[in-house]
């Protein structure tokens, strides 16, 4: 934003005397404080004053004091410091009069972003100090500047943790609307859980969270909510992911997300033919009904449980016999063999539905990969 125009000619004075109100709203004073508070103030003089070998004072745009070397001066008004910051100009005071707290130096209004946000001032010869003081307010922008960022920046890790923690914990609708709102993200959403190493969390948040995303470390995991069209680079990991049209469907993606996260067996394995749905089921079993639909298929070898779920994701069997790279009969002579050790036949949808239930249900049971994130060493 550029800086408003205003004169550049100092005002030299023995002392100033008008001690009216600087013209500003009460909203401007506020925005102002907001930039520069009393303990960044003393902050940067503390900083800067050993630096420079000079007191180095800062103003508010009242002209009171806010930090300085001498406390006993914090809180009082300093008559240059209201004329600079009023004017918008550099005030230079030659000498002290009677009467007058100000001591000689320079006074120079700083400015951020093109918003006066107070004045600063540095005691000396006015000649000798004159272009320290416009370095020293210089410094002082660019380090209000940096403050704010910093500040900005986690307000919204803030604000993002407190949307994925809510959508995860099962928030009613009319907060997680309110949640969503404060994100800025529109719907449709994509909700993404990825299994990162412990060292690779915070600068993969911290990338996603500089785009069009929102994504914070819940329990070992990264939630990575974003707009379900929007290009995010997700980095490569284990995880798996739904779109949501909406708040309803996105509060249900969650419940459905942080059940999985409990269970990481149930997690997909890179190319896997896998259903969201009975795995978000399968880890919402009690854990008795898990255990029996387990044992239904306990007899049933490690190809049995592949040909269940290829049969599940294909639109056919000689697609399912495609992705499992086996012949037609082959896979013909794999279904008798479950029909016999189970005694239901995986090509009727209701005994196919409930034989997938029950290869997620033991899928949970068992150790399986391990937990997710900080438990687990870096991939190499």
């Amino acid at each position: 934003m550029r800086t408003p125009a205003r004169s550049t000619a100092p005002t030299r004075t023995g002392t100033v005397g008008d001690h009216s109100t600087a013209t500003s709203t009460d909203a401007d004073d506020e925005g102002a404080a907001l930039l520069l508070t009393s303990a960044l103030a003393m902050d940067v003089v503390a900083a800067l004053a050993p630096r420079v070998g000079r007191n180095v004072n800062l103003m508010d745009r009242r002209g009171v004091i806010i930090a300085a070397l001498d406390p006993a001066r914090i809180g009082t008004r300093h008559d240059g410091a209201l004329r600079a910051a009023r004017q918008g100009r550099t005030v230079v005071i030659d000498a002290q009069m009677p009467g007058s707290g100000d001591l000689p130096g320079v006074n120079e209004p700083l400015y951020v972003d093109g918003t006066l946000c107070g004045v600063v001032g540095v005691t000396g010869a006015p000649r000798e100090v004159a272009e320290l003081a416009r370095v020293v307010a210089l410094s002082v922008g660019l380090l209000v500047r940096q403050q704010r960022a910093q500040d900005g920046a986690l307000l919204r890790d803030a604000a993002t943790r407190d949307l994925l923690a809510g959508l995860s914990s099962g928030v009613d609708v009319e907060a997680a609307d309110a949640l969503l709102r404060d994100a800025a993200i529109p719907a449709p959403w994509r909700l993404d859980v990825l299994d990162l190493a412990a060292d690779a969390l915070a600068p993969a948040i911290a990338r996603l969270n500089a785009g069009p995303a929102a994504a914070a470390a819940l329990d070992g995991a990264v939630w990575v909510l974003r707009h379900a069209h929007a290009p995010v680079d997700l980095p490569e990991a284990a995880g798996f992911g739904a779109d949501a049209p909406d708040a309803v469907s996105l509060l249900a993606r969650a419940e459905d997300a942080r059940l999985i996260a409990r269970h990481p067996a149930l997690w997909p394995e890179p190319d896997e033919v896998w259903s969201w749905e009975h795995a978000a089921a399968a880890a919402a079993l009690p854990p008795i009904s898990r255990r029996r639909a387990a044992a239904s298929i306990a007899t049933l070898a490690p190809a049995h449980l592949d040909t269940i779920t290829a049969i599940a994701g294909a639109r056919s069997l000689a697609d399912a016999a495609a992705t499992l790279h086996i012949h037609r009969n082959t896979l013909l002579q794999r279904i008798e063999r479950i029909s016999e050790l189970v005694g239901a036949d995986v090509r009727e949808p209701l005994a196919l539905s409930t034989m997938l239930l029950a290869v997620y249900a033991a899928r949970a049971e068992r150790p399986g990969r391990e937990a997710p994130g900080r438990f687990r060493p870096r991939r190499g």
